[in-house]
């Protein structure tokens, strides 16, 4: 489901969901935030290990699906 500001709702395990809710108030910060933080972080680490297997044809497409150019 789309709201009008742009943001998707998206299901997640209960006990996801309090592990958020905790991180968010540990560091002051709203959940998106912590959520959205936690994807880059992810993608970043699967491009990574796309180039230490040596499949750069991977990490090109990781890239290109963020709409980044690779280095």
């Amino acid at each position: 489901m789309i709201t009008q500001s742009g943001s998707v709702n998206v299901r997640v395990t209960k006990r996801t969901h309090l592990q958020l809710a905790a991180l968010a108030k540990e560091n002051g910060l709203p959940m998106q935030t912590i959520l959205d933080r936690a994807v880059e972080a992810y993608r970043r680490q699967s491009f990574l290990e796309a180039l230490n297997a040596g499949d750069a044809e991977g990490a090109l497409a990781i890239a290109a699906s963020f709409g980044e150019q690779a280095a």
